[in-house]
């Protein structure tokens, strides 16, 4: 990639494609969300401009045809410890995914770095314009920077505990703190995957969000045919996708209840932060790992549950897939 090409159109491209994810990452909780295919492409924009800039600056930095054996093994080598970087050393040192942050400031100050040397070399020879640049690159660093630790902030403002692993980032977080419905909830990522009244006992026994009383899975408590039969029969539960344990809350005593959770930070944060774990009466038990392949295993071993009803509540989002493909998954598990 030849060097001119670089600084003439991959730095503009770069300078306006991070400035669209920047923006993007301050609006995760408005109220009006972009599109998914503008989110995609404005991340996938960033990082390919961004990859480009870095390529070219390689390019431009080639050492002579004797060297390149050297130089290739040091390039590989940078890759393997990025791979390293990225998948060992960031989950355990950041509780959010604060790397591509700190990646897109470090392309600012490369491409700055690379603007300082034009300018030593004579490029830009307008002393005017070149003044007049610098100022506006260095507004637009500090811009950048600023709205970047503006999102980190924004995330970490009344996060009571984080934790991230492989399977992402966790944060327990409060609102309304001080006043009588002040309330917790668990986010992975920007997904809301439970919610706890704490003020009253009567109200933080409750189940709230997507399973209050009405909802789907509180009139399949009410209305199963044990329920209606006889309120004190027992029944047999499960649910794959613990969350804060919300569907604890609808059990009696005498019930039983297993949650499956691939996740374990996520059952640490549960009984940690909330009380819908703790306080449920009925027999309550946590199994780790994929549903799919523990339900299997448990088939497998004759220990299958026949469970009475069977709530599947692991999507990695808001809306979940066509349910026939979960029906087909565990059909012959039931």
């Amino acid at each position: 990639m030849h060097a001119g090409i670089t600084a003439r159109i991959w730095v503009p491209l770069t300078t306006v494609s991070v400035a669209a994810l920047v923006y993007l990452l301050n609006q995760d909780y408005a109220d009006v969300e972009l599109h998914i295919s503008i989110q995609v492409s404005i991340y996938l924009s960033a990082m390919f401009s961004c990859c480009m800039v870095c390529h070219g600056e390689m390019v431009r930095i080639k050492p002579p045809p004797t060297y390149l054996t050297s130089f290739y093994l040091v390039v590989s080598l940078g890759g393997a410890i990025g791979g390293i970087l990225v998948s060992q050393v960031a989950p355990r040192i950041f509780t959010g995914m604060w790397e591509l942050h700190l990646s897109l400031l470090v392309v600012a100050l490369m491409i700055s770095y690379r603007v300082f040397q034009d300018v030593r070399s004579g490029v830009i020879a307008n002393r005017f314009w070149m003044a007049l640049f610098g100022l506006f690159w260095i507004q637009v660093v500090f811009t950048m920077s600023f709205f970047l630790w503006l999102h980190i902030e924004d995330q970490m403002d009344g996060t009571v505990a984080a934790k991230r692993s492989f399977y992402g980032s966790l944060r327990v977080y409060d609102g309304n703190v001080g006043k009588s419905n002040h309330w917790r909830a668990l986010y992975h990522g920007r997904i809301n995957h439970g919610r706890q009244y704490l003020d009253y006992d009567t109200i933080r026994a409750k189940p709230s969000t997507y399973y209050m009383q009405f909802s789907g899975a509180g009139l399949a408590f009410h209305f199963h045919p044990k329920r209606l039969a006889q309120p004190e029969q027992p029944i047999n539960v499960g649910v794959v996708g613990l969350g804060t344990g919300t569907l604890a809350g609808y059990a009696n005593p005498g019930d039983s209840i297993r949650f499956y959770e691939i996740n374990p930070d996520v059952e640490t944060l549960a009984r940690e932060h909330f009380t819908y774990l703790k306080e449920c009466p009925a027999d309550l038990s946590v199994k780790l790992g994929d549903a799919r392949i523990t339900m299997e295993a448990e088939l497998a071993a004759d220990e299958s549950n026949q469970f009475d009803l069977l709530f599947v509540d692991a999507f990695s989002g808001d809306s979940h897939p066509d349910a026939s493909i979960y029906r087909r998954s565990i059909s012959h598990l039931l």
